[in-house]
This record gives C-alpha cells, sequence and structure tokens, in this order.
C-alpha cells in the first residue's frame, strides 16, 4: 500500500508493507497527480482508492487515465455534483426537491419566482453543510447576492437554488461491495441548522424497531441504484422525514460521514466500515468470513458542542470521565486564548464526546449530560455581559 498525504496529516500514522508519500502541493496543484503517476511507473497500482470528498473527481480521472478498476469519473460525478445527482433521481423517480443550478443572477431570481420564498442557496460541490442560505424574502436575496455572490467569466457556478423543505434530517451511513448494499443504516440528527444558533449537534444510532429505518434504508437503496454507482465504496446521505411522513432524498457522497461518524458506526456494530471496505480489496476471503451484524449491537451516539463567539477565558483540560457511562473518547478543543468569530458549520466542536449505551434515552442522558458539565465549566470573555 502507497498513501499520499501532506505533512501536515501525518501524526505517526505507519503504513505495514507499504510507504508514505508527502506531497507539498496536494491541495493547491496537479503535484498529486504527479506523484501517483511516478509511483505508478515504477510500481503499478491494483486500485486507488479516496473517501475524502474533495478528492473524489480527481482520483476517478486517475483511475481512468491508468485503466484502473473502480469509481468512473461519471459515477464520481453524480456523486459529487449536486445538480446532476438530482438530475439522475428526478428522473428515475426518487423522491427529492427541486433543484437546479444557478450560472446567472436572473436564474435565482427565476427560481424564486417560480417556487416562492423561502429558498435554500448553496454550493454545488459544498460539503459538511458549509456555506448553506436560507433567502427568505427579497432583502435576504439581495444580502446573498451582495455578499457571497462573485461574478464569473465561466459557465459553472458554484451554487444551486433547492426548494426549501420543512423536515428533520436523517443521516444514513453505508458500504457497498461488488456492487451490492452490504451495510445501510440511519443515523438520527438534530437540526444542523440549528447549531449556528449555538445548539449542540447530536448524532444517535436509530433503533432497530424505529418505523422509519426499513423505509429509510429502502429510499437510499433506490437513490443508489438511480445512479451510476461503484462496485467499492463507503457512502454518507442526508435526507428529510417532512411533517406529513414524507421521506426526500436531500444529498449522497461516496465518502464517510463527518464528526466522528466511523466511530460512532463501529461503536454501534462492532465494524469499521472504512476498514471492511480495504479489506475487501486487499483480503477479499477474510471479509466473506466474517458478515456484518445485521443490526447494531447498542446504540451509540456523538454529541459536538460548538464554541460561541468570543475568546476563550478558560476550559477544562481534562473531563471527569467517571461522571458520564458509556463515554468512549472525549475531545476538548476550546484552549484558553482561542477565538471564535462565527460558526463555521454544524461539526464546529468547541468539545466533543463518543458513547455507547444499550438504549437510546440512556445514550441521549448521557451525552446531554456531557454537554451540560461541559457548558458550566467553559468561560468565555463575553459572559456575563
Amino acid at each position: 500500500m502507497t498513501v499520499f498525504t501532506t505533512k501536515e496529516m501525518l501524526d505517526g500514522t505507519r503504513v505495514p508493507r507499504g510507504c508514505i508519500v508527502t506531497v507539498n502541493g496536494y491541495t493547491k496543484n496537479g503535484e498529486l497527480e504527479q506523484a501517483v503517476l511516478a509511483e505508478h511507473q515504477a510500481r503499478p497500482f491494483d486500485y486507488l482508492v479516496s473517501y475524502a470528498e474533495d478528492d473524489q473527481l480527481r482520483v476517478a480521472a486517475l483511475r481512468e487515465h491508468l485503466g484502473l478498476k473502480g469509481q468512473s469519473y461519471a459515477s464520481a460525478t453524480a456523486y459529487r455534483d449536486k445538480a446532476a445527482m438530482n438530475g439522475y433521481w428526478h428522473d428515475k423517480g426518487v423522491p427529492c426537491p427541486r433543484l437546479e443550478p444557478i450560472t446567472e443572477v436572473t436564474d435565482l431570481m427565476s427560481f424564486v419566482a417560480r417556487h416562492g420564498y423561502p429558498v435554500v442557496v448553496k454550493p454545488r460541490f459544498g460539503v459538511r453543510s458549509m456555506s448553506i442560505h436560507v433567502l427568505r424574502n427579497d432583502a435576504d436575496r439581495d444580502a446573498f447576492l451582495t455578499d457571497e455572490w462573485q461574478r464569473r467569466t465561466d459557465t459553472m457556478s458554484p451554487w444551486v437554488a433547492q426548494v426549501y423543505v420543512e423536515g428533520r434530517i436523517v443521516q444514513v451511513d453505508g458500504l457497498m461491495r461488488h456492487g451490492a448494499l452490504e451495510y445501510v443504516w440511519p443515523t438520527e440528527t438534530s437540526d444542523h441548522l440549528e447549531v449556528y444558533g449555538g445548539a449542540a449537534f447530536l448524532m444517535t444510532t436509530m433503533a432497530v424497531d424505529d418505523p422509519l429505518r426499513i423505509p429509510i434504508q429502502d429510499l437510499v437503496t433506490d437513490a443508489i441504484a438511480a445512479l451510476p454507482s461503484p462496485d467499492h465504496a463507503v457512502f454518507h446521505a442526508e435526507l428529510w422525514h417532512c411533517p406529513d411522513g414524507t421521506l426526500l432524498m436531500g444529498e449522497i457522497a461516496a465518502r464517510t460521514g463527518g464528526l466522528r461518524t466511523m466511530d460512532m458506526v463501529e461503536a454501534a456494530f462492532g465494524v469499521n466500515p472504512v476498514h471492511r471496505m480495504f479489506t475487501a480489496l486487499m483480503d477479499p476471503e477474510a471479509v466473506e468470513a466474517t458478515p456484518l451484524p445485521s443490526v447494531p449491537r447498542r446504540m451509540a451516539g456523538v454529541i459536538s458542542v460548538p464554541p460561541r463567539p468570543g475568546v476563550v477565558v478558560d476550559a477544562p483540560a481534562e473531563c471527569p470521565l467517571e461522571r458520564f457511562p458509556g463515554v468512549l473518547d472525549v475531545q476538548l478543543v476550546a484552549k484558553a486564548g482561542s477565538e471564535t468569530a462565527v460558526i463555521a458549520s454544524p461539526y464546529h466542536s468547541a468539545a466533543l464526546a463518543l458513547a455507547a449505551r444499550e438504549t437510546a434515552p440512556d445514550l441521549i442522558s448521557t451525552l446531554r449530560d456531557f454537554e451540560g458539565w461541559f457548558r458550566s465549566v467553559v468561560r468565555y470573555d463575553s459572559d456575563g455581559d
């Protein structure tokens, strides 16, 4: 195995029977492609694997250039470009809200005229729910066009407009192997957008007996079948459960979920889908001999407490784990002197806890107790104003 990465990402990682190639211009230029081609010429690769969303298209192009198996460029585009994805789903009758690319300012105005407010504008190739704008009136529209819109000389706008959907978001993670879905399981989440107002973001494994579980699994299965999909991949999807009971697909990506999602899945099922994906490529007999559990062994979850705007005056260096049964790991990100101007995304953490309990109520109670403790001990310069 050869791993291509950056110096900043190395943290003592070792690759048994393999090597690490650091690429200075990984995120800025074409040095990654040059490095992959050089290593392939010296020792030909069987597979190129990447599950970082920003790498999907460039790695797919390298596969096709080298004639390697794996996700094609057309498939990577379908999983990366929200406009293309939505087009596939509409053509195949998969329930989803209307979404269109907006290349010119007049496209946004036309979309609003046809569908009315509110309208969601988000990056066409966005990740981690970042830079999402909910336009509720002409004033919001004008502010977006003044503050966010940039005049372009090409025809590929970075934005899409989508009909606003009332409903709660459900995440679904899974694993494709030999073109079949080996693992598909929903995750309950709190409202992504409420994090921008200071609320903690909570994710928990959906219970086996939840009446929505099978309909959600069926919808995601249909959504994947409607796309040109790879044979082997992890995936992460988001959908809405609307007040009238309707399920609508939001988006899907051929990568893992963020915010310790894979750790949460492993805590619930005892298997890490990323590890299993690699094993399926390198040692398929081992995978066949160890089938995945069909249901979670226990409930697992993550809570992320966002920072507050301002400077941290005091923050805990340790967490009293004995107070929180079932907590497996804690990350205390906030440090004295660190400053936050705005919440960058729903995954922006000042503190995070990963836990597993036998029942969902016990799990949520533990995670909320952790949130309460952290909020009580961290102090900002704005406290008391």
